[in-house]
């Protein structure tokens, strides 16, 4: 099966728009030369859920308890 995309466009007002989600949720931006790290307020414009003890920007929490919960 093929791998999907989507462009998602630059929102008014950001310089930084997602380019990529890891495995694990996490959204990578780019500024259309660099992949960044986003910061709240441009994470949080997106949809996504900013966490300031880590400073990344998730699409959705990542759970190894759900992973092992299918295990036993």
């Amino acid at each position: 099966m093929p791998d999907i995309t989507y462009e998602i466009p630059y929102l008014n007002g950001m310089t930084v728009k997602p380019v990529s989600v890891s495995g694990l949720g996490v959204v990578t931006f780019t500024d259309g030369t660099n992949d960044v790290t986003p910061n709240q307020l441009q994470c949080e414009t997106y949809g996504y859920t900013y966490n300031r003890s880590s400073g990344t920007c998730s699409v959705f929490r990542y759970n190894t308890n759900l992973n092992r919960s299918f295990e036993s």
